[in-house]
């Protein structure tokens, strides 16, 4: 995808490559993000027309917090078939993208502008996935201001 032959860059050259790759890596980490999102309001119902709960069916899971809309409890792992990655770390990529839009709404808008990292706004929904709507929206707004410029550390 990327042919970048380094053994031609000087020192400042071979930062400023770097620093252009990682800005493309965030963005896609973005839309990755914004994909999982989309995934799971695709797969928001189940498609049982006549309504019946059998043992081992497929039925409709809440992946990330409080208030986020429920999910085909399979949709992950399509996912993750198609991205590469486990059940339970497509399982957390759901959760993670339905927190931040649904729970930390300014957070996202953050990440989605491209101000804050991906997975600062990641582990910000995964460490705020097991409180309340009202605390998580107290979190959202006084994170959102400064997550850009906290290391994780700072921010647990």
């Amino acid at each position: 995808m990327f042919e970048i032959d380094f053994t031609a860059l000087d020192a400042d050259a071979t930062l400023a490559t770097a620093a252009s790759v990682r800005v493309v890596a965030d963005r896609a980490e973005v839309l990755v993000l914004e994909a999982a999102a989309h995934w799971a309001d695709l797969h928001g119902h189940l498609d049982d027309p006549d309504g019946r709960a059998l043992p081992g069916m497929e039925e409709l899971v809440r992946l990330g917090g409080e208030s986020t809309p429920e999910v085909a409890e399979f949709a992950p792992a399509e996912l993750g078939a198609e991205l590469a990655m486990s059940d339970f770390a497509a399982r957390q990529l759901v959760a993670d993208a339905l927190d931040l839009r649904h729970r930390l709404p300014l957070l996202w808008g953050r990440v989605r502008a491209g101000e804050v990292k991906p997975w600062i706004g990641r582990k910000t929904a995964e460490a705020t996935r097991d409180v309340s709507p009202e605390v998580v929206a107290v979190v959202d707004r006084r994170v959102s201001r400064w997550a850009h410029s906290l290391s994780w550390g700072r921010l647990e």
